[in-house]
């Protein structure tokens, strides 16, 4: 219980979330991934995968599927490497990471769309 006695609550703010809890209708709170597929315009909505949170915790996607341009026949995303200072040339459109603190899901994330499937794989 909180200091508020708000006992059950998702909250998102763009892409990052925190929920604790059911919903209103006593369920799970269902969270929904966007499938990521290279889409400049954010309409796709089609998901990849659906997963349900209900003990407290964060979740985090990063991708470079949505913020990106094309140029010369190259991909210039969002994310910067932080060692070339140049954006992310790597393997991975998106991450989700869930755990107990949203600004720890946040981080993972960021770092996997850095690092690549391999290196993200081994951490």
């Amino acid at each position: 219980m909180s200091i508020y006695s708000i006992s059950n609550y998702m909250i998102d703010i763009g892409g990052e979330m925190i929920a604790k809890g059911k919903n209103p209708q006593g369920w799970n709170w269902c969270i929904g991934i966007v499938r990521p597929k290279d889409d400049s315009t954010g309409t796709n909505s089609e998901l990849e995968q659906i997963v349900q949170l209900s003990e407290r915790l964060g979740l985090a996607t990063s991708g470079n599927y949505r913020n990106f341009y094309l140029k010369d026949g190259r991909k210039y995303a969002h994310a910067i490497n932080p060692i070339t200072g140049y954006p992310v040339q790597k393997d991975i459109l998106s991450a989700t990471i869930i755990a107990h603190q949203c600004m720890l899901a946040d981080a993972y994330a960021t770092a996997f769309m850095t690092l690549g499937s391999r290196k993200a794989r081994q951490l």
